[in-house]
C-alpha cells in the first residue's frame, strides 16, 4: 500500500487511498448515459457539419430541377385527392418531399413514439434545419381502429354508428398492419408538411410546375403508352380496369394529357395511403367498389358476365359479412376525418367543399366550426 494511490477494485469502482484516509468512488457507467453521450455526439457532429458546408440555394434549386426533369420521377411528385364530385385537393407529395430533403441537406428528420396503450398510439414528427438551428414538430394520433362499411369474419366491432345518409359504418379493431400502414401514411404527410416549411415556396412552385410540364410533354408524345403505364400503376394497386373507368366517366382514349396526369397524380394518393380507392370511387361517381360495374358485353362478342349466382364467393362466410351492408362512404365523413390532420393548403380546399354544402344541412357547421378549430391549431404551432 502507497500512500496517495489509486487501486482499482473492479466493476468500475476505484479506491482511492490518501494519508489515513480511504474512499471509493464508482465509475460504472449505465447504458441510458452511453446512448445519452452517444445521440448528443451525432447532434453535434450534425451541427458541425451543417456550419462546415452550408447549402446554397441556388444549387438546392438545380438540383431538384434537375430531378423534377426525369419522367420517372415525375410520376410519384404529385398526389391528388378528390374530395366530392369533380372538386381535389393536390399538391406535391411525400416522394417528392424525400428528394427535396437530399438536395437542400442540413435538414434532420426524425421520429418517436411517445404514448401507447391498448387503443392509440402518439408519434412525434420532427424536422431541424441544422443550419438555422429550427425545428418544426408535430404529434400525431394514430388510433388503433378503422372504419368499414361491412364486417369481415374474426373480426373485432368496438361500436357502429350511423353516418349521414343513415347507413350503418362499424368501428373495428385495426389489426397490426392496418395501425402500421396508417402511423406511416400519417407520418409521411405531417413530414411532408414540414419538408414544405423549410423549402422556399417559390421553388416549391417551381418544381411542381416543371413535374406537370414533363408528364404532359411525356403524354403527348404517346398518349396510348402514357394510358397502357397508368392502367397498369392502377392495377398494382388492387384497382380494376373496369372501376377506373368508371372513375373517369369516359372512355380512355377520349382522355386528354392533362386528364391522364391528374389520373397519376390520383394513383399515388392510393399508392402512398393517402386515400383509400373505394372512397375516392365513390366522392367522384356516387358508386361505391362493391356497385361498380364490370363492363357487361353488349355486342354479343366474346363471354358474357357473369351472372349474380355464378358470381358468389368461394366462401360463405366471406359472402355473408360483405355483400349484406353495401352501405357507401359518406364523403362528409371522410373529410370530417381529414380535417384534423390537413395544413393550411387543404384547408382551404375543405372550405370551398363546406361552402358548397346546403345551408340547412345538419353537418354544414359542424365541419365548419372543426376547420377553424384545425386553423387556430396550425397559427399556434407557428
Amino acid at each position: 500500500m502507497r500512500n496517495g494511490s489509486e487501486v482499482s477494485a473492479g466493476a468500475g469502482a476505484l479506491v482511492r487511498q490518501e494519508f489515513g484516509a480511504q474512499s471509493m468512488e464508482l465509475r460504472a457507467e449505465t447504458a441510458s448515459a452511453a446512448v445519452a453521450a452517444q445521440a448528443q455526439a451525432a447532434v453535434q457532429a450534425r451541427y458541425v457539419m451543417a456550419l462546415r458546408n452550408p447549402r446554397d440555394w441556388d444549387v438546392v434549386r438545380q438540383r431538384l430541377m434537375k430531378e423534377c426533369d426525369r419522367p420517372g420521377f415525375a410520376e410519384v411528385a404529385r398526389y391528388s385527392k378528390p374530395i366530392g364530385g369533380e372538386n381535389t385537393i393536390d399538391g406535391l407529395s411525400i416522394r417528392f418531399a424525400e428528394a427535396a430533403l437530399r438536395c437542400m441537406t442540413n435538414c434532420l428528420p426524425e421520429t418517436m413514439i411517445i404514448y401507447e396503450d391498448d387503443e392509440k398510439r402518439i408519434v412525434r414528427v420532427s424536422l431541424t434545419d441544422l443550419e438555422a438551428n429550427l425545428t418544426y414538430s408535430k404529434d400525431i394520433l394514430v388510433k388503433k381502429t378503422v372504419e368499414r362499411n361491412y364486417v369481415r369474419d374474426g373480426q373485432v366491432v368496438l361500436s357502429e354508428r350511423a353516418n349521414s345518409r343513415g347507413k350503418k359504418t362499424y368501428l373495428i379493431q385495426a389489426g397490426d398492419d392496418e395501425v402500421l400502414n396508417k402511423q406511416s401514411a400519417l407520418e409521411s404527410k405531417a413530414l411532408r408538411g414540414h419538408v414544405l416549411r423549410v423549402l422556399p415556396g417559390d421553388i416549391a412552385d417551381e418544381a411542381e410546375e416543371r413535374v406537370l410540364e414533363t408528364l404532359k410533354k411525356r403524354a403527348q408524345q404517346d398518349p396510348a403508352a402514357e394510358r397502357k403505364r397508368i392502367i397498369d400503376a392502377f392495377g398494382q394497386v388492387g384497382v380494376p380496369v373496369d372501376e377506373l373507368k368508371l372513375y373517369v366517366g369516359k372512355p380512355f382514349e377520349q382522355l386528354t394529357p392533362s386528364e391522364l396526369v391528374s389520373l397519376r397524380s390520383v394513383h399515388n394518393s392510393v399508392k402512398n395511403g393517402e386515400a383509400r380507392w373505394p372512397e375516392l370511387l365513390e366522392a367522384r361517381t356516387g358508386k361505391t367498389k362493391a356497385t361498380a360495374p364490370t363492363a357487361p358485353n353488349s355486342t354479343g362478342d366474346g363471354p358474357s358476365a357473369p351472372s349474380p349466382a355464378s358470381a358468389q364467393p368461394s366462401d360463405p362466410v366471406e359472402a355473408s359479412t360483405e355483400v349484406a351492408p353495401v352501405s357507401a362512404v359518406d364523403p362528409l365523413d371522410v373529410l370530417a376525418d381529414s380535417i384534423p390532420l390537413a395544413d393550411a393548403r387543404e384547408l382551404d380546399a375543405y372550405q370551398k367543399q363546406v361552402a358548397a354544402i346546403a345551408k340547412d344541412h345538419p353537418r354544414r357547421n359542424e365541419l365548419g366550426n372543426a376547420i377553424n378549430l384545425r386553423r387556430r391549431q396550425l397559427k399556434e404551432q407557428g
